[in-house]
């Protein structure tokens, strides 16, 4: 699948579009604001789920604010299963190397690294878009194809 055409809202095909040129020249760039898209997804689908019963939430998560709440917050969903297993397997693997590009020297990330890391963010975007729908968590530890 094209990941340009993972989605069919025009708007998410103009940010993958924009965010493939922007590689091209900033390729580190394009990876950071890659993962900022993919954090402000799963944003809304926890503050979805969470929103329903705040007391279903940890103590913590309902006392903290900002990066701490959405990092108990990820653990909280990971926990009720609101993605499947692997979704949260390739949310931290995209954290884990977004925060390596963010810390080592710039002209270490080459335009395929980048592209290839924004294909995986817009395969995981779509899969938190779906789970917005989803009335319940998802079960399955498989990716629906």
């Amino acid at each position: 699948m094209d990941p340009v055409q993972a989605e069919s809202d025009p708007q998410a095909n103009l940010l993958l579009q924009t965010l493939y040129e922007q590689a091209e020249t900033f390729p580190a760039a394009a990876m950071m604001r890659a993962f900022q898209h993919v954090e402000s997804h799963l944003d809304i689908l926890l503050e979805k789920n969470a929103a329903g019963d705040q007391s279903t939430l940890p103590e913590a998560a309902r006392k903290s604010k900002g990066v701490l709440r959405t990092r108990y917050l990820q653990l909280w969903a990971k926990t009720n299963g609101l993605l499947p297993k692997n979704a949260w397997t390739t949310f931290e693997e995209l954290r884990t190397l977004r925060n390596r590009v963010v810390h080592e020297r710039e002209g270490l990330v080459s335009v395929q690294m980048a592209q290839d890391y924004i294909a995986v963010a817009s395969e995981l975007m779509v899969n938190l878009s779906q789970s917005l729908g989803a009335a319940e968590p998802v079960q399955s530890d498989h990716p629906e194809e």
